[in-house]
């Protein structure tokens, strides 16, 4: 079941859940992103039900009561069998209109005026005003990456005042009368700016549209109510009157003022639905050659001409949005805003498609670590009893500006999360949902994110938030920040919310910008995964140690990470050496570009190898057992040996003398940063690096089995979970 606003009758819309559509043929189904309240939507709240059908549609064959919202932007999740021409994921613009496609306007290419025409959002075939919608392939128009999801929501108004135009005989330098300041007229006005128009009159009441209408680029602004508009618009046009004019504004005394307001051979668009029949005199027509054309909403290729202007800058419609509502504020904050304070506003949007809750497979108890419970609860506030018996739907921090909501896509299952929930690294809150290399489709963005766009494939890894305002966070070494906040089982201060924060084996994750980084489109999901944190983990380290071309590196250990490092530290351009316990992992090794692979298991393994690498990154989780000496003495003069592996039990006791005979160090570090991050996936995008992943679907089972894989080693080296949509059907 899902959420959707419908219409019932005259003052009566409610929210309702009603069942999921189902996609077929030639279709794709939509979340939506935002969506636009509609002077047409107004109009049947107080006095419908007028275009929204109450005996069954020719071609939807529905009748009220219908789901509302024909104004709206969203993201592609699912397409048709037959559709491959557009991808799960993509932002995209609905073009509402029903058209039968066989009646002569149609045949003609005028879907607007189709005989039994309709609209999504009011004609059936469901709305923007619900958590998920089925259309025609042919309805969705793919959002360029510059437009945010926002001003998507706002192409379809747009669009019928970009067809006005096309319709009108409008030429560069036309000077042009706008009857109306309202959504319509304020868009006419910034059209007309962006394709070359003379001087620009608009005519309006309202004190706050009248400003809205010169922001957007009236050259003059005048009020019938103040005004002479005949014969004020006749002295700006130099004395003949205006070349055309749009009416937006559907009353008979403006449609007056506009026919004498238009010189010989001028031509009156008419754009506005009319609530009452109007009177033309035929007179002010006839004896001066005036045209009177009337235009209705858009044809195919409209929004991509709007989607195109908006993205080059020439349509900049960001200030028609005055509101920004939730879904079940619509009525109240929405419709009755609009009805009863319309001159403060001129567009509201309907926020959409991101919950308030999120649900996730948790663990309740580090005593049952390997068992996953998935049911419904309310809050994490503080750390808790390892033993409570706590549910697994939980509140997410706090939504700031620089946040993002992710609808996770994939996660990867990193050994971190083995030794959070078994203890191995102590006590954490519980319950805790664990998982920190997700992959996912941004939902939400704070107002003050500029760097993702709803709709975007993003990743997060270990880390979701820092200060970003310390000497460590200011020199690109955020992952050292004092106050890091982990992506999973740390507490958030409590002005974020005071929630303990959880991680990727959930439906979604809230993160910081700064912490959320946009996938190439070349890298599967599933590979991208982790990467997220194995991947950085031995890259940031690779990076740092300038290695490259001229140096040998040795790779301890070729599991989860060790494989990473092999395959980075090849493609950097070093000389790469495996060192390895397991003789079954030669021929891997070699493949991911290791020159040598040296056996570990005997007693003098490393006599042959003094003084030989540069640096060595142990990526190793059991160096507890190691002969540390051993290791050491295989190092260059002044070369390192370096941890990433975090076993559970401490390093073996060693003595400052064995770091003399080559003046030897040991290091270790922690993920990476921000920059490291894109050139780690610059790199893994140019050398087209393939990462070994294996699959589960994500269930109380498959998390079960993806933990216990990671600690009895049954994993060769990666593990991702995926099937989410399954999991979480209805988010």
């Amino acid at each position: 079941m899902m959420k959707a606003v419908r219409f019932h009758g005259q003052g009566d819309i409610r929210l309702e859940e009603i069942e999921v559509p189902k996609c077929g043929k030639g279709q794709v189904k939509v979340k939506p992103a935002y969506v636009g309240i509609c002077g047409t939507d107004l109009h049947e709240y107080l006095g419908g039900a007028n275009l929204i059908p109450t005996t069954p549609h020719p071609i939807t064959k529905e009748k009220a009561p219908l789901t509302l919202g024909h104004e709206f932007s969203g993201v592609i999740e699912e397409v048709g069998d037959d559709v491959h021409d557009i991808q799960i994921g993509q932002r995209v613009s609905v073009q509402p209109i029903i058209y039968d496609g066989t009646c002569g306007s149609c045949r003609d290419g005028l879907i607007n005026c189709c005989d039994n025409n309709g609209f999504i959002g009011l004609s059936g075939w469901g709305g923007g005003l619900s958590e998920h919608v089925v259309v025609p392939r042919a309805a969705v128009y793919e959002i360029p990456e510059q437009v945010s999801m926002k001003l998507g929501a706002l192409v379809e108004p747009i669009s019928v005042a970009w067809h006005s135009l096309d319709i009108s005989p409008l030429k560069k330098g036309d000077k042009v009368l706008v009857l109306g300041g309202g959504p319509i007229g304020l868009a006419v006005i910034q059209c007309l700016k962006a394709r070359g128009a003379g001087t620009i009159i608009a005519s309006e009441v309202s004190p706050r549209r009248k400003e809205f209408a010169k922001n957007f680029g009236a050259d003059h602004v005048l009020d019938p109510t103040q005004d002479d508009i005949v014969t004020r618009v006749r002295e700006i046009c130099g004395g003949v009157g205006a070349d055309i004019a749009f009416d937006a504004a559907g009353v008979q005394s403006g449609l007056d003022q506009a026919l004498k307001a238009i010189r010989a051979q001028g031509t009156l668009v008419n754009i506005a639905v009319w609530e009452k029949p109007a009177q033309l005199q035929m007179n002010d027509l006839i004896f001066r050659e005036r045209k009177y054309v009337g235009v209705t909403t858009f044809v195919a290729g409209d929004f991509r001409h709007v989607l195109d202007a908006i993205a080059e800058g020439k349509l900049q419609p960001e200030l028609m949005i005055t509101g920004v509502i939730k879904m079940d504020e619509v009525e109240e904050k929405g419709f009755k805003a609009l009805i009863e304070e319309k001159d403060k506003h001129v567009k509201i949007l309907v926020e959409m498609g991101y919950p308030e809750t999120f649900e996730g497979f948790m663990v309740r108890d580090q005593a049952k670590w390997t068992e996953f419970h998935k049911q419904e609860v309310t809050h994490l506030l503080a750390i808790t009893p390892s033993s409570v018996d706590m549910p697994s739907k939980f509140t997410p921090k706090k939504f700031q500006d620089r946040d993002i909501d992710i609808k996770i896509e994939c996660c990867g299952v990193c050994g971190s999360d083995v030794h959070t929930i078994n203890k191995g690294w102590g006590e954490v809150p519980m319950p805790l949902c664990v998982g920190h290399e997700v992959i996912g489709t941004a939902v939400k963005v704070g107002d003050k994110v500029t760097t993702v766009n709803v709709g975007d494939r993003v990743g997060v890894g270990a880390q979701i938030w820092s200060c970003l305002e310390c000497k460590m966070c200011k020199s690109d070494n955020e992952n050292y920040c004092p106050n890091l906040i982990d992506t999973y089982g740390a507490p958030y201060p409590d002005e974020m919310g005071g929630v303990i924060s959880q991680g990727g084996y959930s439906s979604h994750i809230r993160a910081h910008e700064y912490f959320t980084f946009k996938i190439p489109k070349d890298i599967p999901s599933v590979e991208a995964a982790p990467m997220m944190c194995a991947g950085l983990t031995v890259y940031s380290p690779l990076l740092r140690a300038g290695v490259g071309p001229g140096k040998k590196v040795a790779i301890v250990g070729v599991g989860g990470l060790g494989h990473f490092a092999v395959m980075f530290a090849a493609a950097m351009g070093a000389e790469v050496y495996v060192l390895s316990h397991s003789p079954d992992k030669e021929k891997d090794a070699k493949e991911l570009g290791a020159k040598e692979f040296i056996l570990t298991e005997k007693n003098d393994w490393s006599e042959p190898w003094a003084f030989t690498f540069d640096f060595m990154l142990n990526t190793a989780d059991a160096t507890h057992k190691f002969d540390i000496a051993s290791y050491l003495s295989t190092l260059n003069v002044n070369g390192e040996m370096h941890h990433v592996g975090l076993p559970d039990a401490a390093l073996p006791q060693i003595k400052a003398q064995l770091f003399a005979p080559n003046g030897c160090k040991m290091g270790g570090s922690h993920i990476g940063s921000r920059p490291e991050m894109f050139k780690m996936l610059q790199l893994v995008s140019e050398k087209k690096l393939k990462p070994r992943v294996e699959t589960i679907s994500i269930s109380e089972a498959g998390c079960a089995e993806a933990v216990i894989g990671v600690d009895e080693n049954k994993v060769r080296y990666r593990y991702t979970l995926t099937d989410y949509d399954k999991a979480f059907p209805n988010r």
